[in-house]
């Protein structure tokens, strides 16, 4: 919702309804646009839902925001192993895409299971078994093991 006042002291609105969900990516897709929020009432609430389960993406927009996404996702896998590389000078080739790729790794998560690592959490701590390396260390852990009781349930 957003608005504004004229010159005579009136206030204009206008309600734009978006849904996002892991379904369409996590973009915006465009549910309608009301004059109030009585759409919200008990009486209107169903066909609002119903409105919104028929929301679905053209096979075109997936494939566009599967390889705009993918695009994100290289420039930002480039921009980290430039930084690596000019930050950390010790550090091999074959050294910086293990780090990428830990690091990738410890950030996915598994919904409902283990929990994607957030930046909060990395708090340049040396107390023993706690420093930054170590919570990453166990993020990759709890993925992988994870992953793997998942794959052989599915076999």
């Amino acid at each position: 919702m957003t608005g504004y006042k004229d010159d005579n002291g009136k206030i204009h609105h206008s309600i734009g309804v978006y849904y996002v969900s892991k379904s369409n990516f996590g973009i915006g897709q465009k549910v309608d646009e009301y004059s109030d929020l009585s759409f919200l009432k008990k009486e209107n609430f169903d066909d609002f839902i119903e409105k919104i389960k028929n929301l679905q993406l053209s096979q075109d927009e997936i494939d566009k925001l599967k390889e705009q996404r993918e695009k994100e996702i290289d420039a930002s896998l480039v921009k980290l192993n430039n930084d690596i590389y000019q930050n950390e000078k010790g550090l091999g080739e074959n050294d910086r895409v293990y780090l990428v790729a830990a690091s990738i790794i410890a950030t996915l998560g598994i919904p409902g299971k283990v929990a994607p690592l957030e930046k909060s959490e990395l708090k340049s701590s040396l107390e023993k078994e706690n420093t930054d390396s170590d919570i990453i260390l166990r993020k990759i852990k709890a993925f992988l093991s994870e992953a793997m009781s998942q794959q052989t349930v599915d076999k």
